[in-house]
């Protein structure tokens, strides 16, 4: 058995916390020998060259990043988690100008290895019929499983206080600026709002509104802590692959406030009070009733010692898949 995952990428958001679960995993004695490349690297055409020198001998191999393995004789495992990769057309022409330079560039390379996967895991259902429309020829290889969690952010006995949390990193494409605005405008008396955008960042309405605090990114223990002191997650972006505050929300017992879609009622669940994008009467509804909910946590779907078991589980053939929209027809995507 020669068990190799590549974990290069960014340092923060999806990457950054999928990575500390891997690692975490990983560290406990009971964990199976497996060899992490580039733990501390990002993603470069250098590195995705490099690698596949490294892993030629491996029986399974991941990528956890987007960019399966090429060659190897063992099975190629890839995790895709980036949903730009995979926007349908309208969806595309919203957000291409706001996307970085060369981007589509990455869609084709993303696309390329994915063809050559012998196994690809998604995070969401939503994501893999993305997958699946866009390459219609690997619907029997996908596997959809959630990202693991390895504990709720909230903490038992800890006391929610009137505050919404919003935890997303900030980029053009999530329109978060129109988001805040918008939730500015149906808070309820007394109610604040912590943005992890940074201040100069933050819409100019909002940044001398006392309603609204704007921290920056934080550090996992600084962002556990506003966990376990909110009252609810605010999280109402549309292009996601997972969205992990949607699942530390249910797994940690936290209401969320996100967009009414059947991926965001997917991961979750009954911790999720949805509004209609654009009907201001909606988000004031799901915010006042997310205000003074309290689901139950619901930690199973997420748990990291099932998943990573499965994914560096040499003996999983293959063909070990959920099928997925057999009656999903396949469309033009740009590339």
């Amino acid at each position: 058995m020669n068990l190799a995952i590549d974990l290069s990428g960014g340092p923060s958001g999806g990457a950054g916390r999928f990575r500390e679960q891997c690692l975490r995993y990983l560290a406990e004695p009971e964990a199976p020998p497996v060899r992490v490349l580039a733990a501390d690297r990002r993603v470069s055409v250098g590195w995705l060259l490099r690698r596949e020198l490294i892993v030629r001998s491996s029986t399974r191999v991941v990528a956890a990043n987007n960019i399966g393995f090429a060659t190897g004789g063992g099975v190629r495992v890839t995790l895709v988690r980036n949903a730009n990769h995979f926007l349908a057309p309208d969806e595309w022409t919203r957000t291409r100008g706001q996307l970085p330079r060369g981007f589509a560039a990455q869609i084709a390379w993303v696309r390329a290895s994915l063809r050559r996967a012998d196994v690809i895991v998604a995070p969401s259902s939503s994501m893999a019929e993305r997958v699946v429309r866009a390459l219609p020829q690997v619907r029997d290889r996908i596997v959809v499983r959630f990202h693991p969690l390895h504990q709720p952010a909230r903490t038992a006995g800890s006391g929610a206080q009137r505050f919404l949390l919003s935890p997303i990193v900030d980029s053009p494409f999530k329109r978060i600026r129109g988001h805040l605005t918008e939730l500015a405008r149906v808070l309820p008396p007394g109610v604040r709002v912590v943005s992890t955008m940074l201040p100069d960042a933050a819409p100019p309405e909002l940044r001398g509104d006392p309603r609204f605090e704007f921290v920056g990114v934080l550090s996992r223990s600084h962002l556990a802590d506003y966990y376990a002191r909110c009252c609810a997650i605010y999280y109402p972006t549309t292009v996601e692959s997972f969205g992990y505050p949607l699942a530390e929300a249910r797994s940690a017992g936290i209401p969320v406030i996100a967009q009414d879609s059947a991926h965001n009622r997917e991961i979750a669940a009954r911790a999720l009070h949805p509004f209609d994008p654009g009907r201001t009467a909606s988000l004031r509804d799901a915010v006042e009733a997310a205000m003074v909910a309290t689901p139950t946590p619901d930690p199973e779907p997420f748990a990291p010692k099932s998943y990573f078991d499965w994914l560096f589980d040499h003996r999983t053939p293959p063909g070990d898949a959920v099928q997925v929209g057999r009656d999903v027809p396949a469309r033009d995507v740009p590339a």
